[in-house]
């Protein structure tokens, strides 16, 4: 019977270190930060050091209400241009085609340095300088708010975040290694009084 329990106390620690181990399994998410934002305007500064990712994203038109300001009804055209800090003071220029049933794509029209790494789909890059970063949109884009800029500009950057989806796991790891050392323990030192042999009365 002691025999059951050292081999049941075994399989319990050895439950318990699978457990905790997969405790500790982590999984990095990536996450938005604003950088800074301006209301009713066509321009926006952040700072970003080198490395950073650098995002803009703004108002998305009102369909309903530009009507003829869209060509074919299909999608808008925004033309924005990136000044990287000093000393390379460098303009990259994208050209952004949204479209009224979601999605965008964008294009690098010339790229003067500061910014690697473009998407197709969101204007941004990676910072190749650390300092202030300025973001302008082209003010043919008023036509999309009834003659005014967009009602937010705002500069992001990405965050890696690391999560432990498991870690309530770990106490019942912790919890079964304990568990299953004492069982082991007590069986052991359980079978090594019965085996102790009996001294002969003389």
């Amino acid at each position: 019977m002691r025999k059951v329990f050292l081999i049941f106390g075994v399989i319990l620690v050895l439950a318990g270190i699978l457990v905790s181990s997969r405790a500790n399994l982590s999984v990095e998410k990536i996450e938005t930060s604003l950088v800074n934002s301006e209301d009713d305007k066509y321009e926006v500064s952040g700072n970003f050091s080198e490395g950073e990712k650098m995002l803009a994203h703004w108002t998305p038109p009102n369909w309903e209400k530009i009507g003829g300001a869209i060509p074919n009804g299909e999608w808008v055209v925004y033309y924005i241009t990136v000044l990287a800090p000093p000393p390379e003071n460098g303009e990259t220029n994208f050209t952004v085609k949204l479209y009224n049933r979601g999605g965008a794509n964008v294009t690098v029209s010339s790229n003067g340095g500061g910014l690697s790494d473009f998407s197709s789909i969101v204007v941004g890059g990676v910072a190749q300088l650390s300092g202030t970063y300025t973001v302008y949109m082209d003010e043919s884009a008023g036509m999309y708010y009834e003659n005014s800029p967009p009602s937010y500009f705002e500069l992001l950057t990405e965050v890696v975040k690391t999560e432990y989806p498991h870690r309530d796991a770990l106490p019942i790891g912790v919890a079964l290694i304990v568990v299953g050392s004492a069982f082991s323990i007590w069986s052991a030192k359980s079978s090594k009084r019965i085996l102790r042999p009996r001294k002969k009365r003389r």
